[in-house]
C-alpha cells in the first residue's frame, strides 16, 4: 500500500551518544512547509514609533535620550495630573455618583446633587409623594427607621404644600384622592417608626391624624393603644382598642394588646389599691397622733423655715405614737450652748425622765474639765414667752410639756444644759438676752 503523498521533507541529522559510550546518527525529519513558517516566523517586527524623553544627565553633559511607550493622557484628565490623592478623591467623593454620605453643612454648593434633588419635586404632589413614599418602605424594610421616617415626613410636607395650594382653588378631584390616600398611608407609618424609636408621644399625634382622614384604619386604632399602653395611659389603650375589635375580627396582635392592657390595668389597680389603704392608715395614724397630743396638752408648731432651727443629725425623725403602750416619742435634741456641742435622742419617751438618759451620755468626750456630770449639770427649756424653764431629771417630759409653758418646735424638743456652777450666770445672761443657744 503506498503512502499518501505529502510535501517533501528534509532530515537533519544529530550526533548522538549510545548507553556504551558508542556514537549514533540521530535523525529528524520536518516539513517544507513548516520549515517555511520558522523562516517568517523570525522574521524582524516592525519598530513601534517611538517617543523621546529626556532624562536629567548623570553626567550633566549630554542629556540621556529615552523612549516611553506609555498613552497619551486624555484631555480631560490634564487638570488631575498635578493634584495629590487626597485632592482627587475629594473631587471624586462630591460627585453624586460616588457621594457616600450629604453633609448639610457643606459651604460650597454642589451643582450636580442639587440637579438630582430637584429631579425628586418633578411632577404631580402624588408622584412625588408616592416616591418618597416608597423610599421610606425600602427603609421599613431594612429595620432603619430613622431614615424611614424622614422619607414619611418628605411625602406628608409635599402633601401640606400641596393641600396649601388646594386652598386656593388648585388641584384636581383625582389628585386629591391620591393625595389623600398616600397621605393617610404615611401617617400610619410613621406612627410605627415612632413606636420602633420609642417616640410614643408622636405616635399618638400622627396615629391621630391618620383616623381622622380615615376612622376605620384598624393600623392606625392598633398602633395609637399601643403608643397609649406605653405611656401608662390604659383607659385610653383600652378604649382605642376596643373600637378597632368593633372594625376588624380579632387578630393575634389586637388580642395580645388586648391581654397586656387589662393585665396592666389590674396591676395598676392593685397599686392603687394599696396606695388608698397606705393613705387611709397613716391618716389615722396622724389623727390619732394629733389626739394623744391634744390629751397631753403638748402644744406643737411649725417654724417660718418648717425645719429645725438648730440642725438635727436625723432630719426623717418624727413625733410617733405606740399605740399599743400607748407612749409619745419625742426627737430630742441636747444642747451645751457653753461649750458649743450637743447630742440628740432620737425618741424620747413622754413617759421617761431625762436623768437616765444624761447618765448614758455624760461625761462627753469633749469635756477636758470634768464639769458636765449626770449630778454637775442643770436642765432648761425655752419657755414660749422666750424665758426659760428648770426641768427636772427624775421629771417625766411628758409632764414638762404638757405645763402649757412650752412647746415643740418642728417636732423636736430641745433640752439646754449647763454646769450646775455656772447655770445662774449663764440664767441671768439668757434673760438679759445677751446668751442664747451658744
Amino acid at each position: 500500500m503506498s503512502e499518501a503523498a505529502g510535501p517533501p521533507r528534509e532530515s537533519d541529522e544529530r550526533l548522538g551518544v549510545n548507553g556504551d559510550g558508542s556514537s549514533r546518527v540521530l535523525r529528524s525529519t520536518r516539513t517544507a512547509d513548516s520549515k517555511e513558517r520558522g523562516r517568517e516566523a523570525q522574521l524582524p517586527t516592525p519598530a513601534t514609533p517611538q517617543v523621546p524623553t529626556t532624562p536629567p544627565s548623570s553626567s550633566g553633559d549630554e542629556p540621556l535620550t529615552t523612549t516611553s511607550t506609555a498613552p497619551a493622557m486624555p484631555p480631560h484628565m490634564i487638570p488631575y495630573a498635578t493634584q495629590p490623592p487626597s485632592e482627587i478623591l475629594s473631587t471624586i467623593s462630591q460627585t453624586p455618583l460616588f457621594m457616600t454620605s450629604l453633609s448639610p453643612t457643606d459651604a460650597e454648593p454642589n451643582p450636580g446633587l442639587e440637579a438630582l434633588q430637584a429631579l425628586a419635586y418633578e411632577g404631580p404632589p402624588s408622584e412625588i409623594a408616592q416616591n418618597f413614599r416608597e423610599q421610606g418602605n425600602e427603609c421599613f424594610r431594612a429595620k432603619r427607621w430613622k431614615d424611614a421616617k424622614e422619607f414619611y415626613g418628605k411625602a406628608l410636607r409635599v402633601l401640606e404644600e400641596a393641600r396649601r395650594k388646594r386652598e386656593k382653588g388648585e388641584g384636581a378631584e383625582e389628585e386629591v384622592r391620591k393625595e389623600r390616600e398616600i397621605e393617610e398611608i404615611c401617617l400610619v407609618n410613621r406612627a410605627a417608626c415612632n413606636l420602633e424609636l420609642q417616640n410614643y408621644r408622636q405616635t399618638t399625634l400622627d396615629a391621630t391624624r391618620a383616623l381622622t382622614l380615615n376612622p376605620t384604619n384598624i393600623k392606625a386604632h392598633y398602633r395609637l393603644s399601643l403608643a397609649h399602653y406605653n405611656l401608662n395611659h390604659l383607659p385610653a389603650a383600652l378604649s382605642t382598642l376596643q373600637t378597632a375589635l368593633t372594625l376588624s375580627p380579632p387578630t393575634p396582635p389586637l388580642q395580645s394588646l388586648h391581654q397586656k392592657i387589662l393585665t396592666a390595668q389590674s396591676a395598676q389597680s392593685t397599686k392603687e389599691t394599696a396606695r388608698l389603704a397606705r393613705l387611709a392608715a397613716q391618716k389615722a395614724a396622724l389623727q390619732r397622733l394629733q389626739s394623744a397630743l391634744r390629751d397631753r396638752n403638748i402644744a406643737t408648731r411649725r417654724s417660718a423655715a418648717g425645719t429645725a432651727s438648730v440642725p438635727v443629725p436625723d432630719l426623717d425623725a418624727k413625733i410617733s405614737l405606740d399605740d399599743d403602750a400607748g407612749v409619745l416619742y419625742f426627737p430630742t435634741l441636747v444642747l451645751y450652748p457653753l461649750a458649743w456641742q450637743s447630742d440628740f435622742i432620737s425618741a424620747l419617751g413622754d413617759d421617761g425622765a431625762l436623768g437616765p438618759r444624761l447618765a448614758e451620755m455624760l461625761p462627753p468626750p469633749w469635756d477636758e474639765a470634768g464639769e458636765y456630770t449626770p449630778e454637775g449639770v442643770e436642765c432648761y427649756m425655752e419657755t414660749v414667752a422666750g424665758g426659760l424653764v428648770k426641768v427636772g431629771k427624775k421629771v417625766p417630759i411628758g409632764k414638762v410639756l404638757g405645763s402649757g409653758k412650752v412647746e415643740v418646735v418642728d417636732e423636736v424638743v430641745k433640752i439646754l444644759v449647763v454646769p450646775r456652777e455656772k447655770a445662774a450666770g449663764w440664767v441671768e445672761e439668757f434673760k438679759e438676752g445677751k446668751r442664747g443657744y451658744g
